[in-house]
């Protein structure tokens, strides 16, 4: 099974989602892939172990849209068999099977205190 992952929070400061990301990516690095082959979509080139394969592109894009256009359409084209998004989203151009880390609903609970914009990023379908 190749696994193809939403790396993009790895590209920038490594805060809560980025820290949970790279400590799995290790983990399993240590321990050994579950999967056939892993994937990393990234807009810039990652410091991770050598066995994960980057694909890498889409720097000038909107986090948005290279969320929600430039992922999906990587992922059809390098045949990821599933996806995962390890920050609350799942790309809405996503046609296959996806797996998402949600980690915590406070948006839902407070939509008062984020933004439209925030608040539809982070919406359920």
């Amino acid at each position: 099974m190749h696994l193809g992952i939403c790396a993009q929070r790895l590209a920038t400061v490594q805060t809560g989602v980025a820290r949970y990301l790279s400590n799995l990516l290790d983990e399993w690095a240590r321990t050994g892939l579950p999967f056939e082959r892993v994937s990393l979509f990234a807009p810039r080139p990652l410091a991770v172990d050598a066995r994960y394969r980057q694909i890498v592109g889409g720097a000038g894009w909107s986090r948005f849209a290279w969320e929600h256009a430039w992922l999906p359409l990587q992922a059809r084209r390098h045949g990821v068999d599933l996806l995962f998004c390890p920050s609350n989203v799942v790309p809405l151009g996503h046609r296959g099977p996806a797996v998402v880390t949600i980690h915590d609903v406070i948006q839902e609970a407070m939509p008062g205190e984020f933004p439209f914009s925030s608040r539809f990023r982070h919406a359920p379908l």
